[in-house]
This record gives C-alpha cells, structure tokens and sequence, in this order.
C-alpha cells in the first residue's frame, strides 16, 4: 500500500523526494492494520505499508523465509520507490525487520516510531522461550495451519479488546488455507531460532544515535512487557515515550485515537526533550 498511489506522474516525482512514513507490520497482520493512521496522514505524507511475504495480499510461498530475508525485501522495496527519507513506523516483527534495515541505511533515516516490539535475543527469558516452544512446535503449527489459531484466537487476546466481527475477519481473510498459514505459522519458531540474528541487528542499535525515536507502549499487551519497554528506554534515553493502559499489542488497532496526535506532533517537531510518560 503506497499512499502517493493517488497521485498522477508529475507529482509522484515530488512525492519520491518527500519524507515517507514506512509502516512494518508484525505476525500475524498486515498492511490493513495500518489503515487508521493512513487515513489521517496520507493528505501530507508519503504513506507506505508493505505485506510481508505470506502476509495480506501478497504471495504465500511454500518456502520458509527468515527474518533476513524479509529485511532485503524492504529495502527491495523502497529502492524500488526511490526513498530516500524515512520515518519508520513498526509493531511486533516489524521492530527487527524494520530496525535491521534501518541500522544499515542510517543516513536514510529521519525518525522511528516503535509500537509493541522487541529488536534483540530472547533466549533465556522464559516468557518467551516457552511462547516460542509451544507455538512454534508441533502442535502450536498444527493449530495455526488447521485452525489458523494465530489469528483467530492470539490476536484478539493480545490486542486486549474483543476485535469488532468484521474487522476480525479481515485479519482471517488472507489465510484461508493450510498452504497460506506458512509464513504465519513459522514466526513463532523464530522468536528463539533467530537469536544470533536478533543479537546481530541490536548490536548495531549505536548507529541510530541521535535519531528522533518515538515509543508507544500498549500495556495490556500479553507479550510484550514492561521489561520490554525499558529495554528500549535504556537503549534510546532521549526517547519520546507514552504508555496506554487501555491499549495492547497492536495500538494502531486498540488506540488510533489516541496514537495519532502524538504521531502527528512528533512528525511536526521531532525535538529530543527526553522521555515523557504518558498515563
């Protein structure tokens, strides 16, 4: 989804020279989770939200594709659409995937936006280890490919409200398969598998010192913390940082309401003032 898609040729020259707002999404959603903040921004912003391979409308490989791979499919992408600037916008996977593209194409980078996310290795903290193991074993596969459990059952639970029937629906709609549920049913596996990688892209976190960083915490998120939360404040001190009690794992879907200004006034002045918490 390009928000420029609108415009005639003339203007999408301009267009490819403005800042654009990159969205990344996590598992098991897709380009529509974004929809919200489209909406709002797309009048005065390049808007782009990409689907992950297995994901929305986009193809669903048999393959296993790793988070590296999706990683050099972004950049594919925004080479591809001529950006230069960006604002990065990313909740769940898209935090590493996003990050790692990032870390490598600082000078490109205006500003990051992290929603409900992590960007290191996990192995070791057991709320994670055994997340990973259970859905990312055997039977967590088995209910993900059967059932489509990941986005049936996982999802309404860690947005932290009961997801409107027909917006539900448009989280099941792209797996309607065994075949389409690969790319959904391999993320959780990675969680721990990937940890060298993991490690690699937060390693290299230095080199996105000094950029504009926003931080938006859903706290009724099941898996992503506080713990978390402080990981990225300790990384990233002069953060901008809010905290919506009333929002989960996806803020974008549970708090629009409340993300959007904040987004839009950090998009306006992305002056460090240090973190302010937001109750």
């Amino acid at each position: 989804m390009d928000g420029a898609n609108s415009q005639g040729e003339g203007d999408r020259a301009a267009a490819d020279e403005r800042s654009a707002i990159v969205f990344v999404h996590g598992n098991p959603t897709w380009s529509f989770t974004w929809r919200h903040l489209i909406a709002a921004l797309r009048g005065g912003h390049r808007c782009i939200a990409m689907d992950h391979l297995g994901f929305g409308l986009s193809d669903k490989p048999e393959h296993v594709l790793t988070p590296s791979d999706r990683t050099a499919h972004l950049g594919q992408l925004l080479d591809h659409l001529a950006v230069q600037k960006v604002t990065l916008v990313v909740e769940d996977w898209g935090g590493p995937i996003g990050l790692a593209w990032a870390m490598e194409n600082a000078p490109r980078i205006e500003r990051v936006v992290v929603l409900n996310s992590w960007c290191w290795s996990v192995a070791g903290d057991p709320h994670f280890e055994r997340f990973s193991a259970f859905m990312g074993g055997r039977f967590g596969r088995f209910l993900i490919k059967t059932f489509n459990a990941f986005a049936r059952f996982v999802l309404p639970k860690a947005v932290g409200h009961r997801l409107p029937r027909q917006v539900h629906q448009h989280y099941l709609a792209p797996f309607p398969t065994r075949q389409s549920r690969n790319a959904c049913a391999n993320f959780p596996k990675q969680i721990i598998s990937e940890s060298d990688w993991l490690s690699a892209v937060w390693s290299q976190r230095t080199k996105l010192t000094g950029v504009p960083v926003l931080l938006y915490w859903g706290r009724r998120d099941i898996a992503f913390r506080d713990d978390e939360l402080k990981r990225w404040t300790e990384a990233f001190p002069h953060a901008e940082v809010h905290t919506d009690d009333r929002a989960g794992h996806c803020p974008q879907e549970s708090a629009p309401e409340r993300l959007l200004p904040l987004l839009q006034g950090f998009l306006q002045d992305p002056a460090q003032e240090g973190p302010r918490l937001m109750p």
